[in-house]
């Protein structure tokens, strides 16, 4: 009689065969997705301070009938408050007339940032004399109003 080796069971079924049913979830038509739904915003970015001291991120709603109303925006690096950067925020364009906000405690900051989005809509930080390294971040607060398939 072969040895059958440890854990290895002769008599047990492993896994019964199916067919070759596809086990893909099911998909739900794009049309379908009517109810809308308001719900906090669970959204930041992260990114690593470049050799010059700035960094860049950029976040904004995603996603057909999403809209994003935001209330503040917090803005950090690892250095945490004792970092001496400078954050500005910017709408869309990284230009002097789009400066939505901007703080000289770009280390760790609150600033009051109350604007609809909608997809295509870009929240841009940008830090300058950052600590070289540091891990930068964005956080929007806020709700958002998205589209889902079921009635809530």
């Amino acid at each position: 009689m072969p040895r059958v080796p440890a854990g290895l069971h002769l008599g047990a079924q492993s896994a019964r065969n199916t067919g070759g049913r596809s086990r893909r979830p099911r998909v739900v038509p794009q049309l379908a997705f009517v109810h809308q739904v308001r719900a906090p915003i669970y959204s930041g970015a992260q990114g690593i301070v470049a050799n010059d001291g700035s960094a860049t991120l950029s976040i904004g709603p995603q996603g057909i009938g999403t809209r994003w109303y935001t209330s503040q925006v917090v803005v950090a690096t690892s250095s945490g408050p004792s970092d001496q950067s400078e954050c500005t925020l910017h709408l869309n364009a990284i230009q002097r007339t789009q400066v939505v906000g901007q703080t000289q405690q770009g280390g760790e900051d609150v600033l009051a940032f109350v604007h609809d989005m909608q997809p295509g809509d870009l929240l841009i930080a940008r830090w300058q004399r950052a600590n070289v390294g540091d891990l930068v971040s964005i956080t929007v607060h806020g709700d958002q109003l998205a589209l889902t398939s079921s009635p809530v």
